[in-house]
């Protein structure tokens, strides 16, 4: 397996289908007709899956995978959410059973860990009895998560432009090479073997052939990891706080450009600051770091980890003054009227979920 598909995989681990796709199967099940219910239906309590919280997850999916990733037409969104919806359905009917002793299961496991009185601060990595447990549950229905994934493709790839139905089947590829990995980590798990810092969807040593450099596998993708963790994190968070500013306030064509131009301006700088070689060696070196730490058998709340997040924040400093600086003028932009009317939809968003809560008034 190459380096790039290594990477590919880790952002596989990370995206939000597959972990959907899981938390659907480990405790949900469908609403049942009347004629279905069982006489003892009355006195059982459980989570239902309903159409509409299918509905609501399909959209998500869509919108998550093939509008932001592959360019699909916005106007395609409920046709394809709308089938995706039904294979929601059809695999929560299929493995209802099934459903309701997983989510007891995990919620007594989470229970147990978070009242054990040994329990140490920190970090402290999968349970051992959560994860055998749940890889004894996740196995026999991972032939039925491989067709529903297989499914969900099947029902956008013909929408989307031609190039990005290419792109989606090496993706594809990529993303049954992780389930595969998935698969392989479950068998592990159910038998006791359980990694409590492990990334499911990323192989592990064993997994991997010795690589090319003469380097560890583990070294390879953690080099590789740092490489994509650098590059250009606190640009897209600037970015999308910047999208979220205009969307909020509802800047007009003029406000909005000013603060494309305050974001280009933030964006500059850090490329600036990131030129120099001492400050991306220290975050690169300390990335590398990061990524290879569930492999030495150290904690979270070891004094190492803890030195090196705070070189980590030393090196970051100056972006997150470049950062902070560029949200302050952003939130200058909107006049009184516009973030008034900002503070009411959140008020009336906030007052829907049942929660009243007291705004900044001095902003």
């Amino acid at each position: 397996m190459s380096e790039a598909s290594r990477r590919l995989l880790s952002r596989c681990g990370a995206t939000t289908a597959p972990w959907m796709i899981l938390v659907l199967a480990a405790g949900v099940a469908p609403v049942r007709s009347a004629a279905d219910e069982p006489a003892s239906a009355a006195d059982t309590i459980g989570l239902r899956f309903t159409p509409e919280i299918a509905r609501g997850m399909a959209r998500l999916i869509t919108k998550e995978m093939f509008v932001n990733r592959y360019d699909m037409a916005p106007e395609r969104v409920d046709d394809v959410a709308d089938r995706v919806a039904h294979r929601l359905m059809a695999f929560a009917h299929e493995h209802q059973d099934q459903a309701q002793e997983f989510a007891e299961f995990i919620g007594g496991e989470m229970l147990a860990y978070f009242n054990a009185p040994d329990r140490k601060p920190g970090r402290a990595g999968i349970p051992r009895s959560l994860g055998t447990g749940f890889g004894k549950r996740m196995l026999p229905i991972m032939p039925s998560v491989r067709k529903l994934i297989a499914g969900v493709r099947e029902d956008a790839q013909p929408l989307l432009p031609p190039k990005q139905q290419v792109r989606l089947m090496g993706d594809m590829m990529a993303l049954g090479a992780a389930m595969d990995v998935f698969e392989s980590h479950m068998k592990r798990w159910s038998k006791g073997d359980v990694d409590p810092y492990a990334n499911p969807f990323q192989p592990d040593i064993s997994d991997s052939e010795p690589g090319q450099t003469g380097e560890s596998p583990a070294l390879e993708r953690a080099k590789g990891q740092a490489q994509w963790s650098v590059a250009d994190s606190k640009q897209v968070s600037w970015k999308q706080y910047v999208t979220h500013a205009k969307e909020l306030y509802a800047l007009d064509e003029a406000q909005a450009a000013t603060a494309d131009s305050i974001l280009a301006e933030a964006i500059s700088r850090a490329e600036q600051i990131k030129t120099a070689p001492t400050w991306y060696e220290s975050i690169y070196r300390i990335a590398v770091w990061s990524h290879l730490w569930r492999y030495m058998g150290l904690s979270y709340d070891h004094p190492a980890h803890a030195h090196l997040v705070d070189v980590l924040d030393e090196q970051q400093i100056v972006l997150d003054e470049i950062g902070e600086e560029l949200r302050v003028r952003v939130d200058e932009i909107p006049t009184d009227a516009q973030r008034e009317a900002a503070e009411q939809r959140i008020r009336a968003a906030m007052a829907g979920t049942g929660y009243d809560v007291l705004l900044d008034e001095t902003r």
